[in-house]
């Protein structure tokens, strides 16, 4: 029981808290993941170096490099100056074209203006001809309207020359003789059978068959 008691007092003796631990100064461990064993391995990086490039070149590496710039830049120009000369030339052939399109389509508006005009009579003689069609059938509607009327006035003429034939007289067997008169044939028949007649009472006198038929 001593044994274990001093175990619990040793290590209650040693704890200290986190605050306490935080403010010990901390061991110069090179063991850690952050820095190696092989430090003389790792490449450490340099200030700038003295040298100037252009200091440390040959005399004879400026005018190169210089000759290839101008070789470069020349070369760009003529490209350049070519790509201008095509832009031109399309420019022109686009120019053209826009030329021609302008008279087409001149030419197009002036067929279409005669396509209007032709329309424009088109549609004046269509109204010429409804208009005779009207007047057309106004003529039917009157010729009918005429030929009722001369229906009409046929029956009526037929029923008056009915009412006419109720007057009209036959006289049969009298010998047909030249130079008659039937007028005078007729009053003395008239006057035979007791019918006074005279000249203005008959209309007409005649025979019938007609002679030589």
């Amino acid at each position: 029981m001593s044994v274990g008691y001093q175990e619990h007092g040793e290590h209650r003796r040693r704890w200290k808290c986190d605050e306490c631990r935080n403010r010990e100064p901390k061991n110069n461990n090179s063991d850690t993941p952050a820095r190696g064993h092989d430090d003389d391995n790792i490449t450490r990086r340099r200030g700038a170096s003295t040298i100037s490039p252009v200091e440390g070149s040959s005399p004879e590496t400026v005018p190169e490099s210089s000759s290839k710039t101008l070789t470069a830049v020349s070369g760009k120009l003529d490209d350049l100056v070519e790509e201008i000369r095509m832009f031109r030339t399309e420019m022109s052939e686009t120019r053209h074209r826009v030329l021609t399109f302008d008279e087409k389509l001149c030419g197009l508006l002036t067929q279409v203006e005669s396509c209007v005009s032709e329309v424009r009579e088109v549609r004046a003689r269509v109204e010429k001809l409804e208009n005779c069609s009207r007047s057309t059938t106004n003529l039917d509607d009157t010729h009918g309207s005429l030929v009722n009327t001369i229906e009409t006035l046929k029956t009526e003429l037929n029923e008056r020359d009915q009412k006419l034939l109720l007057n009209d007289i036959e006289v049969t067997c009298v010998p047909e003789q030249r130079g008659e008169s039937l007028q005078d044939i007729v009053l003395t028949l008239a006057s035979k059978v007791g019918v006074q007649l005279g000249q203005q009472d008959s209309l007409r006198d005649a025979r019938w068959p007609p002679s030589g038929v």
